[in-house]
This record gives structure tokens, sequence and C-alpha cells, in this order.
């Protein structure tokens, strides 16, 4: 069973060691107040995941949560990954037991429109093998997304325990602020 979820900073995940970690993209879109957040298609099951993975011996859930993203979105995102001083100030929730953590980072708009099509593009690139976890990204609101906490359907079962424990009425403002304060919107 998932313990509470804490909300935090980037930052607070480079001082931690969770035994998951894991990354979110999302975009905000002040003007109809949409949130989108983009996951991961599970290659072998297709079942919705994030971007994340376990903890290395020599990492912190920080450092984890970023490789894993970086490696299962095939890089996609150029030097985003380690553009620390704007990550250490995301939002980031964790359980209270410091087993799992996850951090949101906010990506311009411009992604909604490209990044299934650049992820899918490597996929072409390179070799099929090399995608060993990941078969496809995809863009969900906040109602789809809820909609695969709550409703045990299409998101994997140790993810889903995890979110569903997230209060949304208090993450979505955070997340709001946070994209405006780095996007100027």
């Amino acid at each position: 069973m998932v313990k509470d979820i804490v909300f935090t900073l980037g930052m607070h995940l480079a001082k931690i060691k969770t035994m998951r970690s894991s990354v979110i993209p999302y975009i905000y879109r002040k003007k109809s107040g949409e949130i989108l957040f983009l996951l991961a298609i599970d290659k072998k099951s297709g079942d919705i995941t994030d971007f994340g993975g376990g903890v290395k011996k020599n990492e912190n859930s920080l450092i984890a949560g970023l490789r894993e993203f970086e490696e299962e979105s095939n890089k996609i995102f150029g030097d985003l990954y380690f553009n620390l001083n704007d990550i250490y100030t995301n939002i980031a929730i964790k359980t209270s037991d410091d087993k799992m953590s996850s951090l949101f980072i906010p990506v311009s708009e411009e992604w909604s429109n490209k990044a299934e099509e650049m992820f899918d593009k490597t996929k072409e690139d390179f070799c099929q093998k090399n995608f060993k976890e990941v078969d496809g990204v995809k863009w969900f609101n906040l109602e789809e997304f809820m909609k695969m906490v709550y409703n045990h359907s299409r998101m994997w079962n140790r993810i889903r325990n995890f979110y569903n424990k997230v209060s949304y009425n208090k993450l979505v403002p955070f997340l709001k602020t946070n994209y405006m304060q780095m996007y100027k919107v």
C-alpha cells in the first residue's frame, strides 16, 4: 500500500533515495485552463505509465528520475533533462516513507504538437530493439489522467496506486503557478 503523498520541490529529491523515481512532463494552457501530461506506453503490455524506474546504488531520486526520463523518452527533449537550475524548483511528490517519487517538469506548449511525432521518428531512425520499455508517448489531459488513476484501467497498478493518493485539488494550482513562472504566461 502506498503511504501518504508529500508535496515538495525537485531540489528535495536530490537529497533522498527512493526505491523508484519518475518524471511527468506537462503543459499548462492558461487560455483554456487545460493541463496536459505526457505519459509513456509500455511496449509489452500497452499500459500507460510515467517515465520512471528504479533508483541505482549511486543515484539520488532526482538524478534517477531524470535518467529514466531521458532513456524512456529517447532523448527527444535535448538539453531539458539536466537543466538543474529549473528542475530544482519544479514540483515533486513523494510518498511519506520515501519509497516513490515523481517530478513534474513543465515543457513549452510547442511540445504538445511534436513530442509524439519526434518519439515515433526516433523509433524509425534507430533499430527497433533499442526501444525495450516504451513503445510510444501520448498526451493526456487532467480528466483523462485522473480516469486512468481512479478507474483501474490502462495504467500499471503500482503507478496508479501512487498517483491515486495525490490530491489533485492541491497539485494542479502548484503546477499552474510553476508553469506560469517558467514560461511567463
